[in-house]
C-alpha cells in the first residue's frame, strides 16, 4: 500500500471514530437531560428497559418495529402515560427508519377498531400514500392528513374535539407531529421536540387527545 493510501485509510477511520464518540456523547446528554426531566417531576425513568412501552406500541402498528428507550413514566395505570425516545422502522423495510420523541397515553374512552394515522400534511407527499382518507373541513384537511383503513373509523375517531386540538397545535407554530390512534392508546410522536418544555408539550398534547376520543 503507497504512502498516500495509507494516509487517506488513516484520515478515514479517525473521521469514523470521531463519528462514533460524538454520537455516544450526543446520546448521553440526550439521556442525562431525560433523567433530570424525569427527576424534576418526581417520575420514575427507565434507562435500559424497553418492556413497559414496546408491547404497546407494537399492539398499536404491528407493521413496524420500534426500539424504545430513555423512558419515563409520567402516570401510572389506570391512566398511563409514557414519555420516550424511539428508533422505528416498517418490519418490511428496515432501511426505512425513523426517529424521535413521543408520548403514549391510554385509554381512550373510544376503541379505534382500525388504527388511525394523523400528521401535518405535504401536497406532493400525499399523493404517494395509502388510505388517505378526508377527515373534517377543508382547514383541517389543509393542515393534516389522516390515514385508515376505513373512513368510518377515522370520522368517529378525529371528532371536532381532536381536530380543534390539532389546529390549536397547528395554529400556535408548533413543530411537526404524527399522532396514532389504534385500540385504546394514543401516540403522539416528533422529531422535533428536543428539550423539556417540547417534551411537556408532547405529554400535554396527548393527554388532551386521550380526553377527546369519546
Amino acid at each position: 500500500m503507497k504512502t498516500g493510501e495509507i494516509i487517506l485509510l488513516a484520515i478515514f477511520l479517525a473521521l469514523i471514530l470521531i463519528g462514533i464518540v460524538a454520537s455516544k456523547r450526543q446520546a448521553g446528554r440526550e439521556r442525562d437531560a431525560a433523567e433530570r426531566f424525569a427527576a424534576s417531576q418526581g417520575w420514575a425513568f427507565y434507562r435500559g428497559d424497553d418492556s413497559l412501552v414496546r408491547p404497546l406500541l407494537e399492539a398499536m402498528n404491528p407493521e413496524s418495529s420500534y426500539t424504545p428507550y430513555n423512558i419515563v413514566r409520567v402516570a401510572w395505570p389506570p391512566e398511563s402515560v409514557y414519555l420516550f425516545q424511539y428508533h422505528s422502522h416498517l418490519r418490511d423495510r428496515p432501511g426505512n427508519k425513523s426517529s424521535g420523541f413521543a408520548c403514549l397515553a391510554e385509554p381512550t374512552a373510544r376503541f379505534a377498531e382500525h388504527p388511525v394515522s394523523i400528521s401535518r400534511r405535504v401536497p406532493t407527499l400525499e399523493t404517494l400514500l395509502g388510505d388517505v382518507v378526508e377527515v373534517g373541513p377543508d382547514e383541517f384537511r389543509r393542515e393534516y392528513t389522516v390515514q385508515c383503513a376505513r373512513r368510518e373509523t377515522a370520522a368517529a375517531v378525529v371528532d371536532e374535539a381532536v381536530q380543534q386540538i390539532l389546529m390549536e397545535h397547528a395554529a400556535g407554530g408548533g413543530y411537526s407531529i404524527e399522532v396514532l390512534i389504534s385500540g385504546h392508546k394514543i401516540l403522539v410522536s416528533s422529531f422535533w421536540a428536543r428539550d423539556r418544555h417540547e417534551w411537556q408539550h408532547l405529554i400535554d398534547l396527548a393527554g388532551r387527545l386521550r380526553l377527546a376520543v369519546r
